[in-house]
């Protein structure tokens, strides 16, 4: 979902309210010059205005909606609202639960440092993102990517020496050090699904 088309934040501003304690994002009463007709303009604040915006949800657990008709996600609109600038490169839930759009939770960083903050994936067996058994050598191993480039960091006999080295190697690489944290069962509001609420992204 681009950003070409959206509003600048001071516009935004105008347009939304946001919560930075709860995430929440609010539509604000229009003014008449942004409507063709009396009555469209009417009609709009009714429906929408002082309502809460963008609650449409991806499966993915992004909530998302629209601005003028063009469609963008909620977190990106909660940092450009609260910075006053849109995000120039992607946007970290820290605690990995992605309709958390509290500004704490919330950080703008580029592809490489987002993904050294990831949840432990559910096809995952040790239980330790980068650890696994080695059937065939009868050992455990451990690696780490940097840069996406995978960093064989050796075989070990026990799991907490493979753990541990694996640990040792975010710190060296800069891992968050919420990486690795278990997946959440469930969002902080709308559960993951297609996309709901389809009504609620005019805007």
């Amino acid at each position: 979902m681009a950003e070409r088309a959206l509003p600048c934040p001071t516009l935004l501003r105008q347009l939304l309210a946001y919560d930075p304690g709860t995430g929440k994002l609010t539509w604000k009463r229009r003014p008449r010059w942004m409507f063709p007709t009396d009555a469209s303009w009417r009609t709009w604040n009714t429906r929408y205005a002082e309502k809460e915006a963008m609650t449409a949800s991806f499966d993915t657990g992004y909530k998302y909606g629209a601005v003028f008709g063009n469609n963008t996600l909620a977190h990106r609109a909660a940092f450009a609202i609260h910075h006053g600038y849109w995000p120039t490169a992607e946007v970290d839930h820290i605690n990995g639960v992605k309709d958390d759009n509290r500004a704490e939770n919330l950080r703008d960083v580029g592809r490489v440092e987002n993904s050294r903050n990831c949840a432990l994936s559910s096809k995952n067996t040790s239980g330790v993102i980068g650890v696994w058994w080695n059937a065939g050598k009868g050992k455990w191993e451990a690696r780490v990517k940097v840069n996406y480039k995978p960093v064989f960091l050796g075989r070990f006999d026990s799991f907490d020496d493979a753990v541990r080295a694996r640990k040792e190697a975010e710190v060296v690489f800069g891992f968050h050090q919420n990486h690795s944290r278990p997946k959440p069962t469930e969002s902080l509001s709308i559960q993951p699904g297609k996309p709901k609420d389809s009504k609620r992204l005019t805007g």
